[in-house]
């Protein structure tokens, strides 16, 4: 959050590094899903 009320990304966050955040956010959740029985989530 940004200390000018408007909330988002700080102004010094740039678009590169949201790339690597979210990379790394997909990881985890690419790894979490592996570790997870895939009967019952397919519907």
């Amino acid at each position: 959050m940004s200390e000018d009320g408007r909330g988002g990304p700080d102004a010094g966050t740039t678009w590169d590094e949201l790339s690597a955040l979210w990379e790394e956010v997909r990881d985890i959740v690419s790894a979490w899903e592996q570790s997870q029985p895939l009967d019952g989530r397919e519907g």
